[in-house]
């Protein structure tokens, strides 16, 4: 069981009374001190997590964010940020964090946290001992020399992890910690753009999605084009069977000549009426097919774009829609999910705009956004 404390402290600086609550949804792990304690909260070591990894055997290193609260008698540590160091692995005995990248961090940090400090960094050490070595002490010593300063070591391969505090000068590991769980909008939208970065160029990022896009165009047009020879076939079966009925009707009548020449006026009449009929029906699969290139031909006139997709594009835009006007960078995968909060639903943006070239989506152009209830 965990205790809630609740009490007010003095702000040192400004001498106002502020009121301070410990998070309700913690989750204890180890034996957090008495006096000392440390809360992560959850996007941060969910973040810490993923930058580990589970192949890599190099270290991964972050910079960690955070606050000091006094709470009766003792001292907690909240961090609540966490920042990649991205710099190459270092080798050797020197220093594990480059000042370059040292840098970069608390130039971004204002950016991203700016009420926050470094309390303290994070490293990864897949298929290692989370203990201490020589290089691990001398970079902390270096960067983070203040009291109270924590060192967080992670195997993932092994699922193990510790924290270290710096006691008057000397490393201390804690018995345990607090996982704590709270909206965390800065972490959120750090993770975010990071992800979305990934450390590539923008036409490196944006590949992926746009072969996925013209995936999904290739395959529906796929399906229109197999619609198109099934009723193009269905014709060619109409105009077959006529000729085929033809056919048994002529040998039908030779026969019925031969052994019987006093009913060949009858059978005569019988195969006019079936062949004026099958003209009739030949006629009208003829004019309705005339009637259709006309308007698919009026329809090419007035909108000059080349279409295949008419009678899918038509049941679309019968349905309620909104717009949405196209910016730079934007992909039908990232539009679909800005407003349908799903990927699932691009095949219904190309029909319903007849797009035929994903790479061709020009910024401030208008798209449908049709209903999907």
């Amino acid at each position: 069981m965990v205790e809630i404390i609740y009490n007010k402290e003095e702000k040192k600086k400004t001498g106002q009374i502020i009121d301070f609550r410990l998070p309700r949804n913690i989750r204890q792990i180890g034996e957090p001190g008495r006096y000392k304690k440390i809360y992560i909260e959850d996007y941060v070591s969910t973040y810490l997590k993923r930058l580990t990894g589970q192949q890599e055997t190099e270290g991964k290193a972050a910079v960690l964010l955070g606050r000091y609260e006094t709470i009766g008698d003792g001292l907690v540590l909240f961090i609540s940020g966490a920042m990649e160091l991205k710099q190459e692995p270092p080798c050797g005995e020197e220093l594990l964090i480059r000042q370059n990248a040292w840098e970069e961090v608390l130039k971004e940090k204002k950016r991203y946290f700016p009420d926050l400090e470094p309390v303290g960094w994070y490293i990864s050490r897949n298929g290692f001992s989370v203990g201490l070595n020589h290089a691990l002490i001398k970079t902390h010593l270096a960067f983070f020399e203040e009291s109270n300063r924590v060192l967080y070591v992670m195997d993932g391969i092994e699922r193990e992890d510790a924290f270290y505090m710096n006691e008057n000068g000397c490393m201390n590991r804690q018995k345990g910690y607090y996982m704590y769980y709270t909206k965390n909008p800065y972490m959120q939208t750090y993770m975010i753009e990071e992800s979305a970065a990934g450390h590539s160029t923008e036409k490196e990022r944006k590949e992926p999605v746009l072969k996925k896009d013209a995936a999904i165009v290739r395959e529906y047009r796929e399906k229109i084009r197999k619609k198109k020879e099934k009723a193009e076939r269905s014709q060619g079966q109409l105009v077959y069977l006529a000729g085929g009925l033809c056919t048994v009707a002529a040998l039908f009548l030779a026969v019925t000549i031969v052994n019987n020449y006093s009913k060949m006026q009858k059978m005569e009449t019988t195969i006019t009426k079936m062949s004026e009929a099958l003209e009739e029906r030949l006629v009208e699969n003829k004019a309705e097919k005339m009637t259709t290139a006309k308007k698919k031909k009026k329809k090419t006139e007035a909108e000059p774009e080349e279409t295949d997709v008419e009678q899918v594009v038509e049941d679309a835009m019968a349905e309620p829609y909104t717009y949405y006007v196209v910016k730079k960078g934007d992909t039908l995968i990232g539009i679909s999910k800005k407003m349908y909060h799903s990927a699932k639903y691009v095949s219904r943006l190309i029909e319903a705009n007849k797009i035929t070239d994903v790479t061709a989506l020009q910024p401030g152009k208008r798209l449908i956004i049709p209903s999907v209830e």
